[in-house]
C-alpha cells in the first residue's frame, strides 16, 4: 500500500512538470464614464464609457427628465453629489443629480440678463457664479436645495473665470486687467492688477497659490499684440509671486492665444494654447516646457485616476484624449460623431 501511494505521488509530480505553462489571464479592465455636451441646435448630454467608447446614453438629461436641455452647455462642474450645467445663452444653470441625472434645481439669471460663465464653491452651502457679460459675481445659496441668489458682489469688467481656495475666491476680470479676490467670510473685495486680458484661473494642490492666465493685448481686440502670460498670486496675502511669459523656443509668447489651464496633483500647470500645451511648475512659475501638440480645449485633471482629460478640435470633428501625465503619452482617445462643447469625467 505504501508503495502504491508513493507511486501515485511521483506520477502526479511528473504529470504536472510535463504540462505546458498556463497563461494567467487578467479579466480586469479599467473603465470610466464621461459626459459630453453636444454643440448642436438640439443640445444633449452624451454618456460614454472608455476605453471601449460605448455610448451608453445619447442624452442623459432627456432620459432622466423627459425633456431636452433648453440651451447649449458650455461648462459642466461636479460638486459633491451634484453636477452643474452652465448655459450662458439661456442665463441658466441646471443642477442635476450626478448618479441618476435628474434635475434638482434651475438657477435662473434671465431676469437680470446675467450669463453664468463659470462657477466655484467656497463651502458646502455657497456657490459663486461669475457673469462674463457683466461686472458681478452671484453668491448662490445651495444649502437644503435652496438654490437662490443670496448676494450680488461687484467685481471687475467681464469676470469670465473663477476659482476658490478655502474662503478666498479669485475672479479673472478680462476687460479690467485685474483679479478680484473675494473673502467669503466678509464679502470684501481686493483688486490685484495683472497682465492684459486675464481669462483663466486655477488653484495649486496646496491651495497656496492662484495661477491666472492672461491672453495679452491684441487677442480679443485689434490692438498691438503683447505676450500671453501666467501670473502666480499668493492666496494668503494676495500679492503677485511671479509673472511668466507663456512660450517656448520658436513658440513666441506674443503669438500664443491661451484656451485654458488645469493643474495636476503634483502641481504641474498645463496651459492650453491654440496649437499646443505648455507645462509649468504651478508653485514657482518657472521652467516652461512644450508638452503636447494639438488644439485642445475643456481641460480636466482626473485626480481619481491621475490622468489629464482633454477635448481636441480636429477641425472638423472632436476627439477626447486621455493623457498620462508622467510621460505625456496618449492612454486613450475617442472620436465624436458630433461637435462637442465641453466634457466631464465621472
Amino acid at each position: 500500500m505504501k508503495k502504491l501511494i508513493l507511486f501515485l505521488f511521483v506520477a502526479s509530480i511528473v504529470l504536472v512538470s510535463c504540462r505546458k505553462e498556463e497563461k494567467v489571464i487578467d479579466y480586469y479592465k479599467e473603465t470610466f464614464d464621461f459626459l459630453a455636451a453636444t454643440d448642436s441646435d438640439t443640445p444633449s448630454i452624451l454618456l460614454v464609457e472608455l476605453p471601449g467608447g460605448t455610448v451608453t446614453s445619447n442624452d442623459v438629461f432627456l432620459a432622466a427628465n423627459g425633456e431636452q436641455l433648453s440651451g447649449k452647455v458650455t461648462k459642466m462642474v461636479k460638486f459633491r453629489d451634484k453636477i452643474y450645467l452652465l448655459m450662458p445663452s439661456k442665463h441658466k444653470i441646471e443642477v442635476i443629480n450626478k448618479i441618476n441625472y435628474k434635475r434638482i434645481a434651475t438657477i435662473d439669471f434671465s431676469a437680470t440678463g446675467r450669463e453664468p460663465t463659470d462657477i466655484c464653491f467656497a463651502n458646502a452651502t455657497a456657490a459663486y457664479v461669475a457673469h462674463g457679460n457683466d461686472t458681478t459675481v452671484s453668491l448662490v445659496d445651495i444649502s437644503d436645495s435652496v438654490f437662490k441668489v443670496a448676494r450680488i458682489i461687484k467685481v471687475g469688467v467681464h469676470p469670465v473665470a473663477i476659482a476658490s481656495s478655502g474662503n478666498q475666491i479669485f475672479v479673472a476680470n478680462q476687460k479690467s486687467n485685474t483679479v478680484s479676490v473675494i473673502d467669503s467670510r466678509y464679502h470684501t473685495v481686493t483688486q490685484v492688477p495683472v497682465h492684459t486680458a486675464p481669462s483663466f484661473v486655477d488653484i495649486n494642490s496646496e491651495g497656496s497659490k492662484a495661477i491666472v492666465i492672461s491672453l495679452g493685448a491684441g487677442k480679443i481686440d485689434s490692438s498691438q499684440k503683447t505676450a500671453a502670460k501666467a501670473t502666480i498670486i499668493n492666496v494668503e496675502d494676495h500679492t503677485v509671486f511671479r509673472t511668466t511669459e507663456i512660450g517656448y523656443g520658436s513658440y513666441n509668447a506674443k503669438d500664443q492665444i491661451p484656451a485654458g489651464i488645469v493643474i495636476s496633483d503634483i502641481d504641474m500647470a498645463y496651459m492650453l494654447c491654440q496649437d499646443n500645451i505648455f507645462s509649468m511648475d504651478a508653485n514657482f512659475g518657472n521652467n516652461i516646457f512644450l508638452s503636447v501638440l494639438g488644439k485642445f480645449t475643456s481641460p480636466y485633471f482626473d485626480l481619481m485616476r491621475t490622468q489629464l482629460v482633454l477635448l481636441k478640435n480636429n477641425n472638423p470633428g472632436y476627439e477626447l484624449y486621455v493623457i498620462n501625465p508622467e510621460d505625456e503619452t496618449v492612454k486613450n482617445a475617442y472620436a465624436f460623431s458630433t461637435n462637442i462643447s465641453c466634457i466631464l469625467p465621472l
